[in-house]
């Protein structure tokens, strides 16, 4: 049995799609999209605290913690 193919070009406006739905759809592809809020709260929370208090050493050590955890890549 022969196959068609057809091409449609369609005008979409991303605010209309769901952002949880790119997320899923995107994950489904495979793809890793790294940082997920809540498995850094906790070292957020401590380089804000370094911040807050001017400490000019321990916020960049924290950075580099949360570059590893985001993207597993050490820095």
């Amino acid at each position: 049995m022969p196959t068609i193919s057809v091409n449609v070009d369609v005008d979409v406006e991303l605010d209309d799609i769901d952002t949880q739905d790119l997320i899923d759809e995107l994950e489904r592809r495979g793809h890793q999209l790294g940082f997920k809020e809540s498995d850094n709260n906790e070292l957020l929370e401590k380089i804000y605290q370094a911040l807050v208090s001017n400490d000019q050493i321990q916020p960049i050590a924290l950075s580099r913690d949360l570059v590893f955890n985001t993207i597993g890549s050490i820095v």
